[in-house]
């Protein structure tokens, strides 16, 4: 499924999303008022809810590395590798000719090891959100 719209079903799923209140009673004879959730309160509450649901629409959120310079002037993203502790696998980014350089990293790979070289591949194209240029 589509990221997009896999986030837009889930926000859709919350119960009483945009009608979240809180009753609390005031006094002996039962008064209530509602309580008003700001922005903060709400966005808690969607980040909380898609990291705990986005994995059954078949997505994943992960946590990307930082694109590095090297000593030459290359950007490049550094994984730690199981069982290869004294040297990292690179994701190394050619500008020029718009190529990735994988280097290090073993073609028999742990399992564990592969999200850990997903994010260094997708770090290493910068996307960038409508959000982020105002547009």
């Amino acid at each position: 499924m589509e990221a997009n719209k896999a986030i837009r079903e889930i926000i859709e799923e919350m119960p009483h999303f945009f009608g979240l209140t809180r009753k609390q009673t005031i006094g002996a004879e039962g008064e209530t008022e509602a309580a008003v959730y700001t922005q903060e309160d709400i966005a808690g509450h969607v980040s909380s809810t898609l990291m705990a649901k986005i994995n059954t629409k078949g997505c994943s959120v992960l946590e990307l590395p930082n694109v590095e310079n090297d000593e030459y002037g290359s950007r490049t993203v550094r994984i730690p590798i199981t069982g290869q502790g004294w040297a990292y696998g690179e994701v190394r980014i050619d500008d020029r000719r718009g190529r990735l350089v994988i280097v290090d990293i073993p073609s028999r790979l742990p399992i564990d090891d592969a999200p850990l070289v997903a994010a260094a591949l997708l770090a290493a194209q910068p996307n960038r959100s409508q959000w982020d240029t105002g547009g």
